[in-house]
């Protein structure tokens, strides 16, 4: 007859290093476990992953005995183990403090294999971009290949290669996102714009500049489509909107 199963116990413990210390002495003492031989059997099946913090979860029986099942590593930890790092940042749409590789991620990956709900084979067609929604042609590849993504490029820099790797045959964007040293988490302080390129179309942005005297000038010779004030407000009221710019 099987046993009646009176509690579930989830925990976080570091591998190999239980003790009847918090969190495990009052959640297992409450139900009346022997404390001491749960950390002696959870230190032995753990022992070689010191360092790790390892769910566990505890099945408490009415007898109080109990069985016990570990869980793989939190993905947090493995995560930062792979950096090289004690923390994640403490702003991490700002402050990036670590990389990791394809490979590293893959590594992970196959450690978490156990808990998740897959199969090794679909594991690896996850993996492989070339078998991915997110699948890139190879001019694209050799366009982003160009791009160093560990490099923070001025913005005289980043127009330039924007511009280097253009290749396409409409109305390309690209999205600006300006930090202000605001909250990221609210949606409502990050600004954006969309600014569309004319870029393989024969198409021409025409700009119109609302000044006068000798700054009218100065936008004439800046290339300007059209200049003037009073004259081009007044043809805008009237529903004018020949102009990008």
């Amino acid at each position: 007859m099987a046993k009646k199963v009176i509690a579930t116990i989830k925990l976080q413990i570091p591998g190999g290093n239980a003790t009847p210390s918090p969190p495990v002495g009052p959640a297992l003492g409450q139900h009346g476990l022997n404390i001491m031989e749960f950390c002696k059997a959870f230190n032995a099946k753990t022992q070689d992953k010191q360092g790790l913090i390892i769910p566990v979860v505890i099945t408490v029986y009415a007898d109080r005995s109990f069985t016990f099942v570990t869980k793989t590593p939190l993905v947090s930890v493995l995560l930062m183990k792979a950096a090289g790092i004690e923390k994640g940042s403490s702003e991490p749409n700002k402050n990036k403090v670590a990389k990791l590789t394809r490979a590293q991620i893959e590594e992970i990956a196959k450690i978490k294999m156990p808990d998740l709900n897959a199969t090794t084979d679909e594991l690896v067609r996850w993996l492989d971009y070339e078998d991915r929604v997110m699948k890139r042609s190879k001019r694209y590849r050799a366009l982003a290949e160009k791009i160093d993504r560990t490099k923070e490029y001025s913005l005289e820099e980043a127009i330039r290669l924007a511009k280097q790797i253009a290749n396409a045959k409409f109305d390309e964007s690209i999205e600006l996102a300006v930090r202000l040293g605001v909250d990221p988490r609210k949606a409502d302080q990050m600004v954006r714009g969309t600014v569309t390129l004319p870029h393989g179309i024969g198409k021409r942005v025409r700009v119109l500049v609302l000044t006068k005297g000798s700054k009218a000038a100065e936008a004439e010779a800046a290339g300007a489509d059209y200049v003037g004030f009073e004259e081009y407000i007044e043809k805008i009221k009237a529903g004018w909107s020949d102009v990008d710019v």
